[in-house]
């Protein structure tokens, strides 16, 4: 399986394929994080809008990068389409799907979810072409139908309120599932299975995303970076990318030589690199006749291949 990561900015590329890891040169885009987002007006979701600089965006100024905020949860616009919360009109404008969406009952989200998910298709397809930062990446089909039923059961927002509980917790609570079902109409049981269905997909999601190696990185993100990990966790949610799981595989391939140091020491395929632990405790290898750092050599994109 063949995993590729872009290590640091204006940096090298890593890609770790069968059990071994390569270098190669490369650029990397980054993503601006920002400050405290609006509240929202008389419960209007589109009314929270803003650039990712925190100010504040109006009628024609609301574009593709820009951001929504669901009760302190903020998502990318595309994001907030696929959930049904707001949808463009026809002269082009977002707007609520149906005026404050906490008023709204759930057979009127449903009138508006198909035009929504059209525009938040669109919506997706231009932020790729635009910003592939901010591109929703969709789960399996069954996984999508069940975000689907949902969403017209119970509203988008409560749907991105449950997957947070999940990501704190590690499960949905009886109460959330008891509410969930109530609304829908369905046994609780029925929704647990539902659930648990949609949390294997968003699961399988993050180790693709990482590759091959994806349970050694997890395994050094949650007792290194548990942050980093939550935050990669809320991204795959609100805003349908796996761009933070891919941060924390750079990570780890960059610091490999602290916690992993065997696997550069005890390759057989780094022979010819002959590498070797100093005084200090670094890692360094050879290339080109000259003794580098492993993160030196990483930095500078060394053609150097490591097999564990």
């Amino acid at each position: 399986m063949r995993a590729t990561y872009r290590v640091i900015e204006d940096g090298p590329l890593v890609t770790f394929n069968n059990g071994e890891v390569s270098v190669a040169s490369s650029n990397m885009s980054s993503l601006n994080t920002s400050g405290a987002a609006p509240k929202a007006e008389s419960g209007s979701v589109i009314s929270t809008a803003r650039s990712s600089s925190g100010a504040p965006l109006t009628g024609r100024q609301i574009g593709d990068n820009a951001l929504i905020n669901l009760g302190g949860m903020e998502v990318s616009i595309a994001a907030a389409a696929r959930a049904g919360l707001i949808r463009q009109n026809e002269n082009g404008l977002w707007e609520d799907v149906s005026g404050p969406f906490d008023d709204a009952a759930p057979s009127e989200r449903q009138q508006h979810q198909q035009p929504a998910q059209e525009h938040g298709r669109a919506a997706q397809e231009t932020e790729q072409s635009a910003n592939d930062a901010s591109t929703v990446e969709t789960l399996d089909p069954a996984s999508e139908q069940i975000m689907g039923e949902f969403v017209n059961g119970v509203g988008g927002m409560d749907v991105v309120a449950g997957a947070h509980e999940i990501v704190e917790t590690g499960e949905a609570s009886p109460e959330v599932l008891s509410r969930v079902a109530s609304r829908m109409g369905v046994a609780p049981e029925q929704v647990a299975a539902k659930v648990e269905t949609v949390k294997a997909a968003f699961e399988k999601q993050a180790r693709e995303a990482v590759g091959a190696n994806s349970e050694a990185v997890f395994d050094w993100a949650r007792r290194h970076s548990p942050q980093e990990l939550r935050d990669a966790m809320y991204r795959q949610v609100n805003e349908g990318s796996t761009k933070g799981y891919r941060a924390l595989a750079q990570r780890y391939f960059l610091t490999l030589d602290q916690h992993a140091p065997d696997i550069i020491l005890n390759s057989p395929g780094v022979a010819h690199a002959q590498p070797q632990r100093e005084k200090d405790g670094s890692i360094t290898i050879l290339v080109n006749g000259r003794r580098m750092p492993w993160r030196a050599a990483v930095r500078a994109g060394m053609p150097v291949s490591f097999a564990r």
